[in-house]
């Protein structure tokens, strides 16, 4: 005869893998008690850490509104118990209910990663450092919790995703030109309202972003794209900023104009966050060049 104690047991998640699946599967109701080594810890208002083990990694919600993951360091291990469940934000997450530290452990090492080795299964879980100048910063349309951040070192692209409690977005989003390096967790696994395919670099504090150049004073004092003709996606890719100044011909539902400058040519210009011009006005803008590939 099998016990109810044992049937109880054996319902406890306790791989951190296991977990993750669950949260992806929407299987609401499911307990965890898993231990494992903390990667990152956020601010106490969201109340979220990373906890890793050789199998893979997670986010996961304090409960306790941050009181006990605030009180840990990075390399902690711990014993992380709760149920997975839907939250205030409308997508289910393991939130914890108890934390109990199991032992002090050792700081996880950062690895210094180059751009163009980022595309690697190795580095999945791992704490990591990057350098890159930031193209674009904006507040991710699907899940508003988090900024990102895009990024390019040597032509290379890639994109951090920056949880942020509102407390420090306006830091991030002066960081357009200027050049910093990023620490934070490689995943392949985007927890949130997102689903992500590939990878992802994720912070969950302002101190993992260290500006080693910052952006211009002057936003404008950038070349002009008036007389470049980039022949390639990738010529496009490693111009960086540069500004234009023109005519503005059309707008379209407060998103997109068109200018024409002082060559005729006509360019294509995305507004975000700023006072929509109106057709007639001369304008000067400044952003990241892109092509549709057509």
């Amino acid at each position: 005869m099998i016990s109810f104690s044992l049937i109880l047991a054996a319902a406890v998640l306790t791989n951190i893998v296991d977990v993750t699946s669950a949260v992806f599967a929407n299987r609401s109701g499911k307990r965890f008690s898993t231990v494992g080594t903390v990667m990152a810890i956020g601010s106490p208002k969201n109340a979220l850490f990373i906890l890793s083990s050789p199998n893979g990694n997670q986010v996961f919600r304090d409960e306790t509104q941050g009181i006990r993951s605030q009180s840990l360091h990075p390399g902690n291990v711990i014993r992380a118990s709760g149920v997975i469940s839907g939250n205030e934000y409308g997508y289910t997450s393991a939130n914890c209910r108890t934390i109990d530290l199991l032992a002090d452990g050792v700081p996880p090492v950062t690895e210094d990663v180059p751009a163009a080795e980022l595309n690697s299964a190795r580095l999945d879980g791992r704490r990591i450092r990057v350098r890159g100048t930031v193209q674009e910063v904006f507040r991710d349309e699907i899940d508003p919790k988090y900024i990102c951040l895009a990024l390019n070192s040597g032509g290379i692209t890639f994109y951090v995703s920056c949880c942020d409690d509102m407390a420090y977005g306006k830091q991030l989003m002066a960081l357009p030109d200027a050049e910093v390096a990023v620490t934070g967790i490689y995943s392949t696994r985007k927890s949130g309202l997102r689903k992500l395919f590939g990878w992802m670099i994720t912070t969950y504090d302002p101190e993992s972003i260290e500006v080693l150049r910052p952006a211009p004073s002057d936003p404008f004092d950038i070349p002009s794209l008036e007389h470049e003709n980039p022949a390639s996606q990738s010529d496009v890719l490693r111009m960086g900023r540069r500004r234009a100044t023109g005519l503005v011909i059309a707008v379209r539902q407060n998103k997109d104009a068109l200018i024409r400058d002082a060559s005729g040519a006509v360019r294509t210009i995305r507004f975000r966050d700023s006072q929509f011009p109106s057709c007639g006005m001369m304008v000067e803008v400044a952003g990241c060049p892109e092509t549709d590939l057509y």
